[in-house]
């Protein structure tokens, strides 16, 4: 049986089913054992301390590690989404790292509200360098996300209410 847990670089790392191997490529994906409470006291301490870091960007965290490949896939970096601040900051808050939490809750909250200020609305995903609408890929970055909202909501009742 494959793990996903890289002992060497102490992350939780995507499976491909399709070649039967573990994915290089660091994503907050590698959370979610966090968010699932599988993740050992330990290898929580490791995400929090050694792979968060490689992720949190001045407006909250990028959805990969700092990689730019041709042809740009709107999940990669420096593209943050809701969907995966909620399972990284709720993944976080199970293993008692609320300061963390917090600071990285007010900073992705900071975004979603400036940009909304300028734009008029909130975004499907979000430039977390830049403090920007986030990149487009497929199709055009999309306004009045619904999922943007509500992790929006949850973020500020759960964390910070």
């Amino acid at each position: 049986k494959q793990s996903m847990w890289y002992e060497a670089s102490g992350c939780f790392y995507d499976y491909g089913f399709i070649n039967r191997r573990r994915l290089s490529m660091k994503t907050l994906a590698g959370f979610t054992p966090l968010w699932a409470g599988l993740a050992s006291e330990e290898q929580a301490a490791r995400m929090v301390s050694e792979i968060l870091p490689q992720f949190e960007l001045p407006w909250g965290l990028a959805n990969t590690e700092a990689v730019h490949r041709q042809p740009f896939k709107q999940w990669d970096y420096p593209n943050g989404w809701p969907n995966t601040h909620w399972l990284v900051l709720d993944g976080m808050w199970r293993y008692g790292y609320n300061q963390e939490v917090r600071r990285i809750a007010e900073k992705w909250l900071s975004l979603n509200c400036m940009v909304r200020e300028r734009t008029g609305d909130f975004w499907e995903k979000y430039d977390v360098v830049a403090g920007e609408v986030g990149k487009s890929a497929v199709y055009p970055t999309q306004s009045g996300f619904g999922w943007t909202l509500g992790v929006f909501v949850a973020i500020v009742q759960a964390f910070l209410g």
